[in-house]
């Protein structure tokens, strides 16, 4: 009987030893069954440079800390993004372009709605539809959620530093306006601190379908007669690219070097080219500023921040760059010029023949137009100390003063305006002088 059990005994542990790897194997595939429906809510994916994720129903993202956004787009519609911590979330279909890529969160919307992004900090600036608004119109900020509320075509958002210029006629931004004038021989659209109100397009189309489009700029001073240094370094920069049918603000960078400038003479030369899949560059627009009357350019950041077009059909595809009003709003910001000293006016004076402007320059430098008024006192008080009469100070400002005259040549209209306001309280002088003598 013990013989019997110990028998029994043995041809189970045998039995389990078989079973043992069928059930394991069998516990495996359970679970590779069940990960695989978890799967189907919380998708892993490798994303390649040119792939655009698009999801048409409502989805959340999740994606870790470590996760590079290396995607030309995403669009979706009701739902949320969420890269490590950082999220965001929209109430209408929408398609990011950038998510705290270079300090910039990019994206496009279909229509009026709501938008929510998360990174704990306020963004420094913020474009709605290409236009620059300020902190509650159509956005606010609290608790380290952005809420945008007036973007109806597209946003983008910049949470990097803000230049600190000394001093800019052209201020801190620059914009392609639609408008054109002619400097240093150079022909081209306006570049300046105001934009203009006519939209303007430039573009270029290619047989090949599938392909992606770049546009890059190339940045020239331009002197006297036309001359031109290239301060890019041959070929264009800040490059901005689609690779699928979508429009809106894009956003790139590039570091100016120092570059001093011959002041009064030089100007500030952008050149916007199109590139075409493996085409060669093309040049699409050329835009200038005015005459800089600065010393130099100072070495910074500049953001190329422009409205971009991208449609491909299946026979042709089209690369569009649109500027000049406040809907194709584009610019650059972030340039910073050093402030002329009173040796640089001087010397910019000299250079146009200006030697009276230039040996008055330190005085006037110092205490402003008040110089000028000294200068009429030196004049006028001398004769009328002198005659003990106004009528000689009077007589020479009449025959001196007048359009042409040597007074008017050596003093500006503002000293001009107030030696004229003396000369007409003297004149009242003399005629209340003449009434009481008189007996009136």
């Amino acid at each position: 009987m013990g013989i019997g059990v110990a028998g029994g005994a043995t041809h189970r542990k045998v039995a389990m030893r078989k079973t043992l790897p069928f059930l394991t194997v069998t516990i495996l595939l359970l679970g590779l069954v069940a990960s695989t429906f978890i799967m189907q809510t919380h998708a892993s994916f490798f994303i390649v440079q040119g792939t655009h994720i698009a999801f048409h129903s409502q989805a959340d993202l999740i994606m870790g800390v470590d996760f590079t956004f290396n995607v030309d787009t995403i669009t979706y519609g009701n739902g949320s993004i969420n890269i490590g911590g950082a999220w965001l979330n929209s109430t209408c279909d929408m398609t990011l372009m950038a998510f705290n890529s270079g300090n910039w969160t990019n994206y496009t919307v279909t229509s009026a709605g709501s938008q929510q992004i998360y990174n704990g900090t306020k963004p420094n600036r913020v474009f709605l539809n290409g236009i620059l608004h300020s902190e509650y119109s159509g956005w606010t900020y609290s608790a380290g959620i952005i809420t945008v509320t007036g973007a109806t075509s597209s946003a983008s958002l910049y949470w990097g530093p803000l230049v600190s210029s000394t001093t800019s006629v052209t201020g801190n931004v620059l914009y392609f306006r639609s408008d054109t004038h002619t400097i240093n021989t150079e022909v081209g659209y306006i570049l300046k601190d105001s934009q203009t109100t006519g939209g303007l397009a430039v573009s270029g189309t290619t047989v090949d379908v599938a392909i992606s489009v770049s546009w890059g700029f190339q940045v020239y001073l331009v002197g006297t007669g036309g001359s031109t240094i290239e301060l890019t370094a041959g070929s264009p920069v800040a490059l901005l690219t689609r690779s699928v049918n979508g429009a809106g603000i894009q956003n790139a960078s590039w570091v100016v070097g120092e570059t001093w400038l011959n002041m009064g003479f030089d100007a500030i030369m952008v050149k916007v080219y199109l590139k075409l899949g493996a085409d060669a560059w093309v040049l699409k627009a050329t835009h200038i500023t005015t005459l800089l009357l600065e010393k130099k350019i100072n070495s910074t950041t500049l953001v190329f921040s422009c409205y971009t077009e991208y449609s491909s059909t299946a026979y042709t595809t089209t690369g569009t760059f649109r500027f000049g009003n406040s809907t194709y709003n584009s610019f650059i910001q972030g340039i910073a010029f050093q402030e002329p000293t009173m040796l640089d006016w001087m010397l910019y004076n000299m250079q146009n023949g200006n030697l009276i402007g230039a040996l008055l320059l330190p005085y006037t430098y110092l205490i402003g137009g008040v110089f000028y008024i000294f200068v009429l006192l030196f004049v006028s008080v001398p004769l009328y100390k002198r005659y003990e009469s106004i009528n000689p100070v009077l007589f020479v400002m009449l025959v001196f003063g007048g359009s042409g005259g040597v007074i008017s040549l050596l003093l500006p209209v503002q000293a001009l305006s107030v030696g004229w306001i003396v000369m007409v309280l003297a004149v009242a002088g003399i005629l209340y002088k003449l009434v009481r003598s008189t007996g009136f």
